[in-house]
């Protein structure tokens, strides 16, 4: 399955991946899921993180939960940066497509998506 992550300032010029609310709700359920992300097919180059921030892994029930998961790692905010994901209009984040692999907890990254 195809996941879109959007570039989001994490404060001190740092980066993180978001995940929307209801792929957060749907796909990982709660924090602290461990994910590899691979910025290549190649499976030497990856990095582990886990779901952070978010709401409380018992509060996704809630109606009014605006907010989803975050993927959060220093190699992740220095990927960002590399590839100038990081620059990007205000109010029109860089959004990413990966490819999600459910059973291994894996994320391929695609391509960058355009904006139209």
């Amino acid at each position: 399955m195809n996941l879109q992550l959007t570039i989001q300032k994490c404060g001190n010029s740092k980066y993180r991946f978001g995940i929307n609310t209801n792929d957060s709700k749907t796909i990982f359920g709660k924090r602290g899921i461990s994910i590899k992300i691979f910025w290549t097919n190649n499976s030497s180059d990856f990095i582990e993180t886990k779901t952070k921030c978010g709401p409380s892994n018992d509060n996704f029930t809630s109606k009014i939960r605006k907010k989803g998961y975050d993927l959060y790692d220093i190699k992740i905010n220095n990927w960002i940066k590399e590839n100038n994901y990081n620059i990007y209009d205000p109010g029109k984040p860089t959004k990413l497509l990966f490819k999600y692999n459910k059973i291994k907890k894996e994320l391929i990254f695609i391509k960058k998506i355009d904006k139209t």
